[in-house]
């Protein structure tokens, strides 16, 4: 039976926070990341600010992500968005 792919939201920011240079939290969301792969859920890492950061998940197969490093909140407006950053 074919199921739909789910996505589920990471909003621990303090997971994604320099998961570049932390061994610790490369083996714990890496570990998570096979877990979602297996079950076809799809992944959004939120709290993204560095392109090292952005990096990591894109090596890692998570193509959906958010965070400062894309975009600043706007206040009563749309955020620019500096698409140069986007992994193509």
């Amino acid at each position: 039976m074919a199921r739909s792919m789910d996505t589920k939201r990471w909003c621990a920011a303090w997971m994604v926070r320099d998961i570049d240079s932390s061994r610790v939290k490369q083996i714990i969301v890496g570990g998570l990341i096979d877990i979602c792969n297996q079950l076809d859920i799809r992944i959004l890492a939120e709290g993204v600010e560095t392109a090292a950061e952005m990096e990591y998940f894109l090596q890692h197969g998570v193509t959906l992500m958010q965070g400062y490093y894309f975009a600043k909140p706007g206040f009563e407006c749309l955020p620019k968005v500096d698409f140069e950053k986007l992994p193509d």
